[in-house]
């Protein structure tokens, strides 16, 4: 009887709660002091926080909602071979921010062709948790028995003070159908590097906790009691990666991302190298991690703030890829080198391109039983949202160039497609609405601020500039134009009859193109191929790729339209 009071007390205190806050839901907030609304926004946050802790899925079927023309970015994590000798790639979809998840894929062919994506992890529920829930950096690993190991990280937003490191591990990575374990959380924090085997048989994990200023602000006052974790974090596994335990943390001066790696050398030191806003700094351990020497700048090695990767290879030799022309320059996240050192890191040889271009980043990689070096690497994230692979040896390094049979340079590993197709479709639409190019008599124009001129390759086309045509669509050359000035054009129809216009569509060239004004004048675009029309430095730019716009005009009627067009009867 006793327990039936208490439960028809408790039902009636929170039926009361209920009504209250169905009636005024703001009233409670509005007895609170600004102490109390404060912690339980506090409080409120740690929930949101939480959401980071749930298990991911691995989504090991994941076309064909994530095919190529599904996706618009890409940025480069890491790469690996399997025992069997299948490659597996990994990359970044979404951005490199709060709406970032995971994409896997694999090649059968030593990198020569790859596979669809084969396997997703995406924490983002939008139609139950509004806010991102992203995964964001990680690696494969194969270990030394051949399990391949994937390490990725979760979090709100893309770091939310403490985010989250977690594991899963395929025992049979060469098989069909590879089975992976259910995730594990190893600790908080990222891991973008792979793990080193110390000649004691450890495993040394490198985690990353960010303490930079403005790492997860909006989280930044609910993680305090984890401030004395931050930094470079040493991790090491003494039974094959069952567990991990934290050994010791460098905190290095200017922090970025650390994504910092570690090189045994042959004295039994560890040396870790991590990234900074001043780009590499160093660190040393003489007891297998445990403690670390303060932090210092390499002598001899000049990086941008960018990833860069170091590996111990089968040859005794340390492999360096890095930024730059020479090793002590750096211009940027550009021209990927390799780099050989015989001494331990004292000084450097070799200097092989690996791609000369801009906008080239976040190199790993691995070497193949049979001595050959694989990196991996992208190229214009968001534009390009390229992932390419370089294949080499060691003398390729030392030659400075491609000696070895079967070395080979930007390799694709995957493109998004999905920015492409949305232009194609756009290009469908338009070419929907274009109408032949019209065949009937030829206007005949005055022009009072300009001269009539014969259509050919290499002649003028400003008379207040140097350009000249370099290619002109067939069934117009050998008509007549109007030779003036670039910005502006202005001629009367005194014969009726059909005129173009050669100009620059918004899409080729959005700031110097006068499609608005011949539209509202009632021209239309031609179903021409598009034809660069002059070189500029010796370049055909998009900027000067022309379509033809046409329109059959009467007597007395004007043509009049600003830069960037060629008007032609």
């Amino acid at each position: 009887m006793k327990l039936r009071i208490n439960h028809i007390l408790c039902f009636a205190v929170h039926f009361s709660l209920f009504t209250v806050l169905a009636s005024a839901p703001e009233e409670r907030f509005a007895a609170m002091s600004p102490e109390e609304v404060r912690a339980y926004e506090q409080d409120t946050m740690k929930h949101v926080a939480d959401l980071a802790l749930i298990p991911p899925v691995i989504n090991t079927n994941p076309l064909p909602k994530y095919d190529y023309d599904q996706l618009d970015y890409g940025m480069t994590i890491g790469i690996e071979r399997s025992p069997g000798g299948r490659l597996w790639a990994c990359w970044v979809a979404g951005e490199d921010g709060p709406k970032a998840f995971f994409v896997v894929n694999r090649s059968d062919d030593d990198g020569e062709t790859w596979s669809k994506p084969c396997l997703v992890i995406n924490a983002h529920a939008p139609d139950r948790i509004l806010i991102p829930r992203s995964t964001l950096v990680g690696n494969f690993w194969t270990a030394p028995d051949g399990a391949l190991h994937l390490f990725f990280s979760q979090s709100m937003y893309n770091y939310d003070g403490r985010a989250g490191t977690w594991e899963t591990v395929c025992n049979n990575p060469d098989v069909e159908t590879p089975v992976w374990s259910a995730p594990r959380r190893i600790w908080h924090g990222y891991v973008l590097n792979k793990p080193t085997e110390l000649s004691n048989g450890e495993w040394l994990l490198p985690l990353e906790f960010p303490n930079f200023p403005n790492a997860g602000r909006e989280f930044k006052t609910i993680h305090q009691g984890l401030e004395p974790l931050r930094g470079a974090n040493v991790f090491v596994s003494s039974d094959k990666g069952k567990s991990w335990s934290r050994r010791a943390c460098v905190r290095f001066p200017n922090p970025n991302w650390d994504e910092h790696m570690f090189v045994e050398l042959k004295d039994g030191r560890i040396w870790m190298l991590a990234r900074t806003g001043k780009g590499i700094m160093q660190s040393f351990s003489s007891d297998n991690g445990k403690t670390w020497s303060e932090p210092s700048a390499p002598a001899n090695i000049k990086q941008p703030v960018a990833r860069f990767y170091i590996r111990r290879l089968a040859s005794g030799r340390i492999l360096l890829i890095k930024h730059g022309r020479t090793i002590d320059t750096h211009e940027g996240r550009s021209l990927l080198t390799a780099w050989l050192s015989e001494d331990e890191g004292q000084s450097w040889i070799g200097g092989l391109m690996l791609d000369e271009r801009k906008g080239v980043s976040y190199p790993d990689g691995f070497q193949a039983p049979d001595g050959t070096l694989y990196i991996s690497y992208d190229h214009n994230r968001a534009s390009d949202g390229e992932i390419l692979m370089a294949r080499f040896t060691e003398e390729d390094i030392l030659a400075k160039k491609l000696i070895g049979p079967k070395s080979k340079l930007r390799m694709l590993i995957s493109r998004p497609l999905k920015r492409e197709a949305r232009a194609e479709a756009v290009k469908r639409k338009a070419n929907a609405s274009e109408q032949a190019l019209f065949t009937g008599p030829q206007a005949e124009l005055e022009t009072p601020g300009g001269e009539v001129r014969k259509l050919k390759k290499n002649a003028s086309i400003y008379s207040n500039r140097t350009y000249t045509f370099y290619e002109l669509p067939t069934p117009l050359t050998g008509k007549r134009y109007i030779f003036s000035e670039l910005e502006t054009t202005d001629a009367v129809c005194s014969k009726a009859g059909v005129v173009y216009v050669l100009c620059a569509t918004p899409q080729r060239n959005p700031n110097d193109n006068p499609e608005a004004e011949l539209t509202a004048q009632g021209f239309v675009k031609a179903a021409v191929p598009e034809f660069v029309i002059t070189l500029v430095r010796g370049a055909a730019r998009p900027q000067e790729t022309c379509s033809v716009y046409q329109k059959i005009l009467k007597p007395g009627e004007t043509v009049r339209f600003g830069r960037w067009g060629v008007l032609a009867f």
